[in-house]
């Protein structure tokens, strides 16, 4: 059986290159870590419940299983679910800097700390190899990441409230990723793309596991007291971000099975320039929830995070894995 639609739709990603991919992905990912602000503050008050439903609407990935859907070897199908593991308890910790603190503060946090360990997975277990294009690349992209997370001039050494949340949340996505890159060397992307899916729901109901997150969840499931509407908008607004999500997560995988891990997670930095420009805009209506500092000298240092971000970006775009990369 042919599927013309699905034939043309991927003929026109692979057509792009993993950069455009890559940004694209980026792009939607910012407008979801956005709404998951915006939904863990006023709609769903734990991380742990937000965590379970996204594993949840990850079985939507089972609709790909007729486009080409094998079991694998034992241990690419194990690479895989741990990596749908690694990429939701990430995901957990995520949530919780994000309700914690500022999203513009996090983002950028853990999007720095992603290349970074993803150059030091990559280096042990993919063997990719940094050229000198490539290390200045990531080394400006995570400076210009650490320019948006942090207030200069730093008066002290005091951690911003989140930050233990946010370098675990960026080493288990780094890690995530890497297991990813790993899967997609050993089967083909359709395959690769479910099976991690299958590690993303299996990782849910693990949650169920922990007293605390059982509980939490099970609460979920009674909405007395609620009124109708508002868990519908809710329903509706969380299925829309999810939906946003899984086309952004896909559109990423696409990129890291297209390219170098490192690289794709090195890009990862423009999200934080489109994370900035949407939450400088909704702190005017919603300060209370988005909390953003308009102040000229934070202007002018996130100003100078993006011109960072920009030449790293750039440096990215100048040629394929041949320049950015060495011959392991």
């Amino acid at each position: 059986m042919s599927f013309p639609l699905v034939s043309n739709i991927s003929d026109f990603f692979l057509s792009l290159g993993w950069l455009t991919i890559a940004v694209s992905g980026y792009l939607l990912i910012a407008v979801v870590a956005v709404l998951d602000k915006y939904l863990l503050h006023s709609r769903i008050s734990k991380p742990a419940i937000y965590a379970f439903y996204v594993s949840i609407f990850s079985l939507f990935a089972l609709a790909f299983i007729p486009f080409g859907f094998s079991f694998p070897a034992a241990k690419v199908a194990v690479w895989a679910i741990a990596s749908g593991f690694f990429f939701i308890y990430g995901l957990l910790a995520l949530y919780r800097a994000v309700q914690e603190n500022e999203v513009s503060r996090v983002a950028p946090l853990v999007g720095t700390i992603i290349p970074l360990v993803s150059v030091v997975y990559a280096f042990f277990f993919l063997g990719e190899r940094l050229g000198l294009l490539g290390v200045a690349a990531v080394l400006i992209l995570a400076a210009g990441g650490f320019l948006v997370s942090f207030d200069l001039p730093i008066k002290n050494l005091k951690l911003f409230k989140g930050f233990k949340y946010s370098v675990l949340a960026g080493v288990s996505q780094a890690i995530s990723l890497g297991l990813l890159k790993e899967v997609f060397n050993n089967t083909d992307f359709i395959n690769g793309f479910v099976w991690n899916r299958l590690g993303f729901f299996l990782a849910g109901l693990s949650l169920l596991l922990f007293p605390v997150f059982r509980k939490q969840i099970k609460k979920s499931f009674n909405q007395k007291g609620t009124s109708g509407s508002r868990v519908a908008s809710t329903g509706a607004l969380f299925t829309l971000n999810k939906v946003l999500a899984g086309v952004g997560s896909f559109l990423i995988v696409m990129a890291i099975s297209r390219g170098s891990v490192s690289a794709v997670n090195a890009a990862g930095s423009i999200q934080f320039v489109f994370v900035l420009i949407f939450v400088s805009v909704l702190s005017v209506w919603h300060h209370h929830i988005y909390r953003e500092k308009l102040a000229f000298s934070d202007w002018m240092q996130k100003f100078l995070a993006v011109m960072f971000i920009g030449v790293g970006l750039w440096m990215l775009s100048l040629a394929g894995p041949n320049v950015l990369y060495l011959a392991s």
